[in-house]
């Protein structure tokens, strides 16, 4: 059983899990704002209920100490982290922090329940109680993110006062008394999990919902958004390691390939078989470019026939076999249309590197080098279809073809006679 979330998955919801426990993480921190500060007014109630009993007991009133203490370090733990979360990335560390630190005001609590029960009138035990039973009520939901944060924390507290309410001289029966906090520790627990239950149900539905905005209806692949985030981070790892401080970017000479594929002469399927075939062969490109490609690499829907390619961690000499490898899948494929009729499709591919200059890493951003790779796909198109061109830098200076990217496709010839741009 997993700490953090006991409740079963379905199967296909396991690719979820690690992005639910992390919503889990956050909303249990979330809820802490509310939680904590409910508990500061609540201590204070506390204090003025037992002031008498701490004038007799001055270790009662250090465990009071202890336990502003500890609350105020938890306050000053969700400000740290609100204002540096990237120092604290773990999911299962901050999780573990927050049951360390539930766990230590419970057990301060503990403490005070067997320090002060004794000492209080009934009236003023009824008092503490009712405080007592508000802090369970609040742990319910702000805790329903973790049932086992609640564990650590609620039924201790509550099994100390049932120990001694046995003990103490109250006006009803003890057996009353300790059946109504065994009721209370089971409800409260109950709830937690029922809330805890549908907080899982409706994040899960959350990501559901992300997941299919960030994907292709017809073919399953990603799309366009997805690209444009995935894209913001792997960038910046990219350039880390092309970064003139590490040795690794210069001697590996690893970057990422961008590829533009587009189906040739589709309109004329979906014309002569229609839009059904059409469909049909798009889902079966989509299928073959994710078993010809690596795991890691990522075939993104990018629009009507075109799909874009993103093969990562790649050597510079590599994109070009790739990029003929794709071709030749596609090529040597028999696409089965609904009505039964096989038939042959090829493909047109430009493509071009990232870092595209690698003297000057930053010189061109991911887009304006997925527009060289559309450059390319248009002089593949243009050359007679069913190949591959790759777009490389010439030599020309590095500031004089990041100055020359504007209207690639219409001014794409004069940049390769100017040796702005090579093609490969």
């Amino acid at each position: 059983m997993n700490l953090l979330c006991p409740t079963r998955l379905d199967p296909e919801d396991e690719i979820f899990r690690p992005r639910l426990h992390a919503a889990l993480v956050e909303s249990l921190y979330k809820q802490s704002w509310f939680a904590l500060s409910g508990l500061s007014i609540v201590l204070v109630l506390l204090w003025i209920i037992t002031r008498e009993a701490i004038a007799r007991s001055p270790m009662l009133g250090w465990f009071f100490v202890l336990l502003g203490c500890v609350v105020a370090f938890r306050i000053v733990w969700l400000i740290v982290l609100s204002l540096s979360p990237a120092r604290f990335p773990s999911v299962a560390a901050r999780h573990l922090c927050f049951l360390a630190g539930s766990t230590l005001t419970s057990a301060c609590f503990v403490a005070l329940n067997i320090l002060a029960l004794p000492l209080l009138a009934p009236i003023q035990l009824a008092l503490f109680c009712i405080c007592v039973a508000g802090i369970g009520t609040s742990g319910v939901a702000t805790m329903s993110a973790s049932p086992l944060a609640f564990g650590l924390y609620m039924p201790p507290m509550v099994i100390s006062l049932v120990a001694m309410g046995v003990f103490h001289p109250l006006p009803v029966l003890p057996g009353v008394f300790v059946l109504l906090l065994l009721s209370y520790i089971f409800t409260q627990e109950s709830v937690n999990l029922v809330l805890h239950r549908t907080l899982c149900e409706n994040v899960l539905m959350h990501l559901k919902q992300e997941e299919m905005a960030r994907r292709d209806a017809l073919t399953g692949l990603r799309n366009r958004r997805y690209l444009q985030e995935f894209m913001e981070e792997e960038i910046s790892r990219v350039l880390r390691a092309w970064h003139p401080e590490n040795a690794s970017g210069g001697l590996t000479g690893r970057s990422l390939a961008l590829m533009m594929l587009d189906l040739d002469h589709f309109k004329a399927v979906n014309d002569t078989h229609g839009h059904a075939a059409g469909d049909a062969i798009l889902q079966q490109v989509a299928s073959l470019l994710k078993e010809t490609l690596r795991k890691p690499d990522l075939v993104v829907r990018w629009g009507g026939e075109e799909f874009v390619i993103l093969m990562l961690d790649v050597a510079r000499t590599m994109p070009m076999l790739a990029a003929e490898r794709i071709r030749e899948a596609v090529e040597g494929h028999t696409f089965r249309l609904p009505s039964g009729e096989l038939l042959k499709q090829t493909c047109s591919i430009g493509y071009a590197q990232y870092p595209f200059l690698p003297g000057q890493p930053e010189a061109l951003d991911w887009e304006q080098v997925l527009t060289l790779a559309d450059g390319g796909l248009y002089q593949a198109k243009h050359s007679g279809r069913n190949r591959a061109v790759g777009v490389t830098a010439g030599q020309a200076p590095g500031a004089q073809i990041e100055a020359s990217l504007q209207d690639v496709k219409d001014s794409f010839k004069d940049k390769v006679a100017a040796d702005i741009l090579r093609l490969v």
